[in-house]
C-alpha cells in the first residue's frame, strides 16, 4: 500500500494485522477509499481510547465542582444507564458529596451533555 511500517506498526499505533482488518472492513463495506479519520475513529473504539478520554473529562469536571480540598479523595467511575458512579476515599468525603449531590449533578450535566448523566451514586472505595 503506501504506508511505511515502523517496527511492525503503522505510525507506532497498530500492528500490521490490525491495520489489515481495518482496511479489509473499509474495502468490503464501501469499495471506495475511506478517510483516515474514519479509520482512526474505528481504531479508537476498538481499543477503548474514547472511554479513557471520556473518563478524564468526567474526572476534570468532578474535580472542578468539588474543589481542591476534596479533589484528591474523589474519583469518577463509569456511566451506566445514565448513572455515574463516584468513589470517595472515606465516609466523611462521601457525606460531603451527598450534601452537594444536586450541584454536582447539575454541573456535570452542563459540562458534559453528551454523557447523558441523569443521576450520581456515591460509594466508599480505597483510592
Amino acid at each position: 500500500m503506501g504506508f511505511r511500517y515502523h517496527r511492525g506498526t503503522i505510525f507506532g499505533i497498530i500492528n500490521q494485522s490490525e491495520f489489515d482488518v481495518l482496511l479489509s472492513d473499509a474495502v468490503m463495506k464501501d469499495r471506495y477509499p475511506q478517510r483516515i479519520g474514519s479509520l482512526l475513529s474505528q481504531l479508537m473504539s476498538r481499543r477503548g481510547y474514547a472511554q479513557v478520554f471520556a473518563s478524564d473529562a468526567l474526572q476534570a469536571a468532578l474535580e472542578s465542582e468539588v474543589g481542591p480540598a476534596l479533589a484528591s479523595s474523589v474519583r469518577a467511575g463509569k456511566v451506566r444507564a445514565g448513572v455515574l458512579q463516584i468513589f470517595a476515599g472515606d465516609s466523611v468525603t462521601l457525606q460531603e458529596l451527598t450534601f452537594r449531590k444536586r450541584a454536582i449533578l447539575k454541573r456535570l450535566q452542563q459540562d458534559l451533555p453528551d454523557n447523558k448523566i441523569n443521576d450520581v451514586r456515591f460509594r466508599v472505595q480505597k483510592l
